[in-house]
């Protein structure tokens, strides 16, 4: 797994239809909690953004479907490009 190592308690995991239960399904095989997907985003934590190109997301539109502004995107950093996923980091900016 890629994500799930990676995770801290403070961290969360954003992603949007069709890709939010495949990625909660991954989650749970790799013994993280799913929970990473549903808490508040937290200052202190990374935000791991799962965008598809292919269905027409980014990371600005996976924010904007979990109701968090998409200038949070602004500083995010692609870490992981697979061929229908990618896997953004940031955290939350003022």
């Amino acid at each position: 797994g890629f994500i799930a190592p990676a995770l801290a308690p403070a961290d969360r995991v954003m992603a949007e239809f069709p890709w939010d239960a495949p990625l909660e399904f991954y989650l749970r095989a790799h013994h993280a909690d799913p929970q990473v997907m549903r808490r508040d985003p937290s200052p202190e934590g990374t935000l791991y953004i799962v965008a598809s190109p292919a269905d027409g997301q980014d990371p600005a539109s996976v924010l904007q479907h979990n109701k968090l502004p998409g200038h949070h995107a602004a500083n995010a950093r692609k870490v992981k490009d697979w061929k229908r996923l990618e896997v953004y980091t940031t955290r939350l900016i003022d």
